[in-house]
């Protein structure tokens, strides 16, 4: 046997090493793609509207805070009109509350609104520099804050403060203390964190601050530096996206914000006249809006685009028109019908010799689940004509959405979570890295979230291997096809 030479074995381990160098390279690439390929996500549709100008009931004069309830009643701050007005999920005027005023139950242009889990509600009483608590009965509870730069004081100064509340307590943007202060739900001042700049953790007029119902991470809308701010529940900085511009996850002085159920986060791009969505962890996912008066679009004469927003467990997403003293209402698209366009004339004439009635029978199948059948009866000597005519509305597109699968890593066990927009069937696939499929399922999914489980096993129901895996989820509806791609960790 013969023993290799120094050169032959170093030349070897090159070899070998260039070989995992391109593994690793390869590895990096995959997950490259698969973290840089942006879902084909659908933004919401235009539902409804509702609002005029004026003073009556179910009109506004600037609205701009927007709150929603655990029983879908949605709540407006109206600011100079100074009071707050209660709608029906449908725009449906309930009740109303408020006079202009310094004493309690008044208010000063109040800006900021939110609703806790009981129904009380919170209101930034802007120019009084105080916040207002009434019960779900709309009767006045307590008050606290005044003019300053202390413990529990405020300086709104005509900013347009916003409110939020969990479980923990009252959470409050002080607007030109450039600072969040968090209270008890009675008022107590509790803590603060912020400051003026731009770094990490500081603020440029913080506008607004929302809570996430799925870790209770705050999420601030730094204004001046058009950003969005992610915090833990205790005030600890996590995370920041955003700069100034128009592009895709770019702001223009934005105002509102709002969190899902699955913890999607919703800003209120307000110069942008648009409203942009996100993950949890700043991704942009989809926007929709654009100047104008019409259905969908935000602001009037140059300025002003929307401000508040809400949105209520079924994920519809309400926005305050301010400028045009209007709630907008997006949502799921409704699904139309599907009819397709098609047309059968047949003549048959009879002549006078045929003494018996025959019968005529015409049958049409349309694609892909719709028949319908026209049934005549002719007489003798009686000429008939028999035309069906179908006249097509608007075929709803397939819409996947990918979220990510829980837990990860897997041990022994992962759900992959994906929402769809009607009825589909799916096929997951699992891949390693060097593109081997160890596990298929299938599942009929239907509209709204749907979750395929795998039990971290390959087709010969062995558990796999820690590493890294890639998968691909396919839906299909009979007519058109989407698809959208994953990772994930397993750890054993």
């Amino acid at each position: 046997m013969r023993i290799k030479s120094f050169s032959e074995l170093q030349k070897q381990r090159s070899f070998i090493l260039i070989k995992l160098i391109k593994y690793f390279l390869f590895l990096l690439f995959i997950i490259f793609i698969i973290n840089s390929r942006a879902l084909a996500v659908s933004p919401p549709c235009y539902i409804m509207q509702w609002g005029t100008s004026g003073t009556s009931n179910g009109q506004f004069n600037t609205p701009e805070g927007i709150a929603v309830d655990n029983s879908g009643d949605v709540y407006v701050a109206d600011v100079i009109n100074n009071r707050i007005e209660e709608f029906s999920s449908t725009g449906a005027y309930i009740t109303q509350w408020g006079s202009p005023g310094t004493g309690n139950g008044q208010f000063n242009e109040p800006a900021g609104i939110a609703v806790d889990s009981s129904g009380n509600v919170y209101v930034a009483d802007t120019n009084n520099e105080r916040i207002e608590e009434f019960s779900n009965a709309d009767a006045y509870i307590t008050q606290w804050g005044s003019p300053g730069t202390g413990n529990g004081q405020f300086s709104f100064n005509l900013a347009a403060a916003v409110v939020a509340v969990d479980s923990n307590g009252v959470y409050v943007a002080d607007t030109n203390n450039n600072r969040i202060q968090e209270f008890s739900s009675t008022g107590t001042y509790i803590t603060q964190w912020g400051g003026y700049g731009g770094g990490d953790g500081r603020f440029q007029f913080p506008r607004a601050v929302a809570t996430s119902p799925i870790n209770g991470d705050f999420y601030v809308v730094d204004s001046g530096n058009n950003l969005i701010q992610e915090f833990s529940s205790t005030g600890t900085y996590i995370t920041q996206w955003g700069s100034f511009g128009t592009g895709n996850g770019q702001f223009k002085t934005p105002y509102g914000i709002a969190i899902d159920s699955s913890g999607n986060v919703y800003v209120a791009d307000t110069s942008n006249f648009r409203i942009q969505e996100f993950s949890s962890t700043g991704t942009y996912i989809t926007q929709w809006g654009s100047f104008g008066t019409g259905n969908g679009q935000f602001g009037n004469e140059g300025y002003g685009g929307p401000f508040g927003i809400a949105v209520n467990s079924s994920g519809d997403v309400y926005v305050a028109d301010t400028v045009n003293n209007r709630i907008e209402e997006f949502g799921a698209c409704p699904s139309p019908t599907i009819t397709p366009t098609f047309t059968i004339s047949t003549t048959y004439t009879i002549s006078p010799t045929i003494t018996s009635t025959p019968s005529l029978t015409c049958t049409a199948t349309i694609t892909p689940t719709q028949s319908i059948t026209c049934t005549a009866t002719i007489s003798p000597t009686i000429s008939m004509t028999c035309t069906i005519t179908i006249t097509p509305t608007a075929v709803i597109p397939l819409c996947l959405t990918l979220y990510k699968n829980s837990p990860n890593p897997c041990s022994n066990g992962t759900n992959i979570v994906y929402q769809l927009c009607d009825t589909a069937q799916v096929n997951v696939k699992i891949y390693t890295v060097s593109g081997e499929v160890v596990r298929e399922i299938q599942q009929q999914g239907v509209p709204g979230m749907n979750s395929i489980y795998w039990d971290c096993n390959n087709k010969a129901g062995k558990g796999v291997a820690s590493g890294v895996f890639i998968y691909s989820i396919e839906a299909a509806d009979g007519i058109t096809k989407k698809k959208a791609w994953g990772k994930m960790a397993v750890a054993k």
